[in-house]
C-alpha cells in the first residue's frame, strides 16, 4: 500500500488487488460504515474541510490505513456492480443446445460415450416434438452411424414428427430426402403416405428405394397400385427389389402375379426378395405357383418351386413330393430344396428312402443340406 498525504487527508490506494477473501471482509465493511460516510458526504461545507483522523472509520485489516470519501464511493459502486452482475439470471439450456449434446451422445462411437448412448436416445425420446424439430436439421448427415441414430430417435418421437420429417422429402439433394423416409419408415404414420407416394417417382433411384421400403412398413393396402405401376416401369434392381420387399410386407394377394413375374429377374436379389414376399401373401397363393411351376423353366421355376416349400401348406407339399419322382434332375433338386424351408419327419423319411437310389451329384447334394434343417423349422 502507498500512502499520500494531502491537505490534512489520508488517501489509500491499493498498490495491487485485493486477495478474494479480503474483498469479502472489506465489503462488509464497507457496507457496515455506510450511514455515517453518507452523512460527511451530504455536508457540503464541513466535507470539503479537513476531517480529523481519529473520526475517521478504520477500515478493517488496513493496517491502520483510513479511506477517503472518494474511496467509500468507487466500493460503494463495486459492490452495486457485484450486486448486479451476480443476481443475472442464469439462462437454461436451449432445446437446440440440448438436442445436439445429446444426439452427439447417442451416436458417438467413442468409448467414453458408451454409457450414454441409451439414456441419450431415451431424453430425446421424451422431449418428442421439441427434439423433432431441431433433429431434421440433422437429416443431412452422411455417417452411417448417425442415420441409424435418427431413425432410432424418431421411432421413439413417434408421430409427432411426421410434419417435419415430410418436409424434408422435397429437399434437394440425396441425403434429406433418403434420410427422412426412412425415419418415416420407422415412423409408421399414415398420415404421411400423401407426401411419400409421388417420391416414388423420385429422380435419384436410392430414394425410390427407400420410399418402396417405408410403403411396405407402414403397411397400407392402398398404396400398393402405386408400388406395381413404380414395379412395372422401373429399371434399377434395387427398388424392384424394395418394391417386392413392400409388397410382402403388405400380404396383399393382388401381388401375386407380379411377384411371380419377378422370379425371373436377372437380378438374383430380386428374386430372393420376391420368393419371400410370395410366402408372406394372405392367403399362400399355391394354386398360383403351382400353375408358374408347369410353365415356367430356368431359375423361374426353381422360384416358384421354392417359395411353394415357404408357404408351409399341406397341399404345396404333396405337390413338392411327387416331383420327388421326376425324370428331370433338376426338378427333384428344387422340390427338396423347397421341402428343406418346413421340413416334417414323414417328409424326411421318404427323402433319406430315395437317398438310396439316387445318383445324381445335384440331387445328392439337395438332400444332404435338407438333412441339415431341424424339424419343425
Amino acid at each position: 500500500m502507498t500512502v499520500c498525504m494531502h491537505d490534512r487527508l489520508v488517501v489509500a490506494r491499493a498498490s495491487r488487488p485485493w486477495p478474494l477473501v479480503g474483498r469479502i471482509g472489506r465489503i462488509v465493511g464497507a457496507l457496515l460504515a455506510v450511514p455515517a460516510r453518507l452523512r460527511r458526504a451530504m455536508i457540503g461545507k464541513r466535507a470539503r474541510q479537513a476531517v480529523p483522523l481519529h473520526t475517521m472509520t478504520q477500515r478493517p485489516g488496513a493496517g491502520g490505513h483510513y479511506s477517503h470519501p472518494t474511496m467509500f464511493a468507487w466500493r460503494l459502486a463495486s459492490i452495486i456492480a457485484i450486486v448486479v452482475f451476480s443476481s443475472a439470471p442464469v439462462h437454461a439450456e436451449t432445446d437446440s443446445a440440448r438436442v445436439d449434446r445429446l444426439f452427439m451422445w447417442a451416436s458417438s462411437g467413442q468409448v467414453r460415450f458408451r454409457d450414454r448412448v441409451d439414456p441419450a436416445k431415451d431424453s430425446l425420446g421424451q422431449m418428442g416434438e421439441k427434439a423433432a424439430r431441431w433433429l431434421v436439421h440433422k437429416l443431412d448427415a452422411t455417417d452411417a452411424r448417425e442415420r441409424l441414430t435418427l431413425a432410432d430417435l424418431f421411432a421413439k418421437i413417434g408421430p409427432a414428427a411426421t410434419p417435419y420429417l415430410t418436409m424434408y422429402l422435397d429437399s434437394g439433394g440425396i441425403y434429406m430426402p433418403l434420410n427422412a423416409a426412412r425415419c418415416l419408415g420407422q415412423v409408421k404414420d399414415t398420415s404421411s403416405l400423401a407426401a411419400l407416394v409421388p417420391k416414388l417417382d423420385h429422380s435419384y433411384y436410392a430414394v425410390r428405394s427407400e420410399v418402396a421400403t417405408t410403403l411396405g412398413k407402414i403397411a397400407v393396402r392402398s398404396v400398393v397400385p402405386a408400388l406395381l405401376a413404380r414395379l412395372r416401369r422401373e429399371q434399377d434392381g434395387d427398388v424392384r427389389k424394395s418394391c417386392a420387399v413392400a409388397l410382402g410386407l403388405m400380404g396383399d394377394s393382388s401381388a401375386t402375379t407380379p411377384l411371380i413375374g419377378l422370379l425371373g429377374d436377372p437380378v438374383f436379389g430380386v428374386r430372393q426378395t420376391a420368393q419371400i414376399s410370395l410366402t408372406q401373401l394372405k392367403p399362400p397363393p399355391l394354386s398360383a405357383l403351382m400353375t408358374a411351376a408347369e410353365r415356367l423353366t430356368g431359375v423361374a421355376r426353381h422360384g416358384t418351386l421354392v417359395a411353394l416349400g415357404g408357404c408351409d401348406d399341406s397341399h404345396g407339399r404333396r405337390y413338392l413330393l411327387g416331383l420327388l419322382h421326376s425324370g428331370d434332375p433338376l426338378l427333384r433338386g428344387f422340390a427338396i430344396e423347397g421341402l428343406a424351408a418346413h421340413p416334417t419327419e414323414d417328409v424326411r423319411k421318404r427323402v433319406r428312402r430315395l437317398a438310396k437310389t439316387e445318383s445324381d451329384p445335384f440331387v445328392l447334394a439337395e438332400m444332404k443340406r435338407f438333412e441339415q434343417q431341424p424339424i419343425g423349422k
